[in-house]
């Protein structure tokens, strides 16, 4: 975990070097982010590693500040997955209201909160749905008016979930 804190913490450090001179512009519009980071939670899923997470989002910016997000998250992306005999967390889909507190120009921090339906698989067949509440923090980075780096912690309750990750977002 570590380490991939400090990955893109240098990233981010590196990026705002090259993008120092550009203050990002945020109007209302569409808005699309691609997401990868790493899983962990209370699921014996979890007891011989973490998970990778791939996510993505769509969403809308009725303000700078404010939006809304339609969101997938894959919590344990494993294409090999040898079968379980317990049901767990595979990816879960939801809704979100989004938010950003501007620091300056460049930096901001964000949050989220969510509802969704997060999908259970039991040996390689699907084990029920469960709706879950998903809440949300993070840092963004806007490296010109269309474009920023995200890095955030997000939490499902229900499933007892925690996601660590990193992304991109594209405003159109």
């Amino acid at each position: 975990m570590n380490t991939f804190f400090a990955t893109a913490a240098l990233t981010a450090s590196v990026l705002a070097g090259a993008s120092a001179a550009q203050a990002a512009t945020l109007e209302p519009g569409v808005y699309g982010a691609l997401l990868l980071g790493r899983t962990d939670g209370s699921n014996p899923n979890y007891r011989h590693g973490n998970g990778i997470s791939l996510g993505g989002g769509l969403g809308y910016r009725f303000k700078p500040e404010w939006g809304v997000e339609v969101f997938t998250r894959e919590f344990d992306f494993q294409p090999l997955r040898i079968s379980t005999s317990y049901a767990y967390p595979e990816r879960h889909i939801g809704i979100a209201a989004t938010g950003e507190l501007p620091l300056n120009g460049t930096f901001g921090v964000t949050g989220r909160v969510g509802l969704g339906q997060t999908q259970m698989t039991r040996r390689n067949m699907e084990a029920g749905d469960r709706t879950s509440v998903s809440l949300g923090a993070g840092l963004v980075m806007h490296l010109g008016s269309h474009v920023s780096a995200t890095l955030g912690y997000e939490r499902y309750t229900r499933v007892n979930v925690n996601a660590y990750l990193a992304g991109v977002e594209f405003r159109f």
